[in-house]
Parts: structure tokens; C-alpha cells; sequence
């Protein structure tokens, strides 16, 4: 009878290790298997690096050398510009201003990449009354609008036009080259924004999609562009823009 239960306890003994040596021979193989694709995935998201969510974006081998954000890989085209360009805008009749002596004129430079003809592609815009600013008054105060400016054109040109996108700078009326009376932030400026925007869009080259981007002026000119907007304005990054002059101007009521 004690030999019985021996060699039962031996038979269930022999059974247990030979399940566990088996689950482990099966973790091996479930982990080789695994550790290969984790291996793969992670190749395909060096690869795709706009898929990598936000969060995880910490852990890619990024470049943290320069003074402002890089993207991940570097592009592939070359670019020409600058190319200058004359938007005429109708303006309604309440901003038509008496004895002006042409029409109302918006001046654009414009880079665009090198790419196949049939390619059309999106544009990135910066647009504030800063370019050439000065003249007689303080010379050499700013670059005009066909060097790209240090806020916003040289990184778009830097790292966005060798991608594929186009950027464009432009003065808005009364500054640089653009004609009219400068309107800040009313409905003339608004309007004149409008019809860059709108221009930028329908080009032969362009793919329909604008996007604008600047900060302080050039961020409010975002919102200008936002309160009537082309259907080929796509999105706005404005960066400290007011969203108005009521609150920038005036003090209890009086004006500053």
C-alpha cells in the first residue's frame, strides 16, 4: 500500500515538473517571438516618427543641439526663392480711403521646394507689418519681407520647405512694400489678410491647404485671418496674439 502511494506521488511529481519545463520552453519561445517584434514596431516608429504619440516622444534619439525644435529627419528638397508677388484686394467701400492714389496692394515673397511639377504642395505664412520697418526714421530697423525673418520664416525655411512646404511672408497694408494706409488690426488689415490667404490657396502650385503661424503681431493676424476665413485657410498658430485691441489700448475707457 506505501509503495502504491510512492510511486503515485512519483507519477504526479514527474508530471509537475514536466508541465513547468514546459510552460518555460513555451515563455522562450512566446518571448523570442515577441522580442522580435517589439524590435520591428520600434524600427516602424524610428521610421513613421509622426506616429509616435506625444507622450512617448521623450525616448526617440532627437537632436537637442539647436536653439529651436527640430524635426526628427531632415528633408529632401531644395527650395527657390524668394519670389515676389502683388495681391490686389477689394476692399469694401468703408475702407477705400479717399485720394489714395492706386489700389490696394498685399506684397508676398514667396520660397517654394523643388519638387515634380505635378506636385502641389501647402503652404506655411507668416504675416505682420515689421517687415523693412524704419526707412528715414531708423534705417536698417528690420529686413524686408524677402529675407526670412527670424521668427518664424527662417525655421519654416530651415525645416518645413525642405519637406515639401512652400512659405510665404507678407506685409500687410501700409508696411514694407504693400500699398493702402495701415488699419491695425481692423477691418481693412482683416480684409487684406483674408485675400492673401485666399491667394496663397488657389495658386497653380498650391494644394489648397494654408496654414499661418507668428507670434505677437504676427500672432493676432492669425485671429484677423480666423474671423472671416478662406476655405483654404486650414489652421492658425498664434503665439501671444491678442484677439483684440480693446483690452490692449484702452484703460477704464480712455485710450493710452
Amino acid at each position: 500500500m506505501a509503495d502504491a502511494d510512492g510511486r503515485r506521488e512519483l507519477m504526479r511529481f514527474n508530471l509537475v515538473m514536466g508541465a513547468t519545463v514546459g510552460v518555460v520552453i513555451l515563455f522562450f519561445i512566446l518571448a523570442s517571438v515577441w522580442g522580435s517584434g517589439a524590435v520591428q514596431q520600434s524600427s516602424e516608429e524610428d521610421d513613421n516618427w509622426w506616429e509616435v504619440p506625444l507622450h512617448e516622444r521623450h525616448k526617440m534619439d532627437l537632436d537637442f543641439t539647436g536653439l529651436r525644435s527640430q524635426l526628427p529627419v531632415n528633408g529632401t528638397y531644395n527650395w527657390t526663392g524668394p519670389s515676389e508677388f502683388f495681391i490686389e484686394v477689394d476692399l469694401p467701400p468703408s475702407e477705400q480711403d479717399a485720394g489714395y492714389p492706386g489700389p490696394a496692394l498685399m506684397h508676398v515673397a514667396l520660397w517654394l521646394p523643388d519638387v515634380e511639377p505635378e506636385v502641389k504642395v501647402p503652404v506655411i505664412a507668416t504675416i505682420h507689418p515689421y517687415y523693412d520697418f524704419g526707412t528715414e526714421v531708423a534705417d536698417g530697423d528690420s529686413n524686408p519681407n524677402t529675407i526670412p525673418d527670424g521668427g518664424v520664416g527662417a525655421w519654416v525655411l530651415d525645416q518645413f520647405v525642405p519637406h515639401g512646404y512652400a512659405l510665404a511672408q507678407v506685409s500687410t497694408f501700409g508696411s514694407g512694400q504693400s500699398t493702402h494706409c495701415q488699419d491695425v488690426k481692423g477691418l481693412g488689415e482683416q480684409v487684406g489678410i483674408q485675400a492673401a490667404v485666399e491667394w496663397l490657396g488657389q495658386q497653380e502650385w498650391s494644394n489648397g491647404n494654408v496654414g499661418l503661424m507668428g507670434k505677437s503681431y504676427a500672432g493676432t493676424t492669425n485671429w484677423e485671418a480666423a474671423q472671416n476665413p478662406s476655405e483654404h485657410l486650414k489652421t492658425i498658430v498664434p503665439i501671444s496674439g491678442s484677439i483684440g485691441v480693446q483690452q490692449m489700448f484702452y484703460r477704464n475707457g480712455s485710450s493710452e
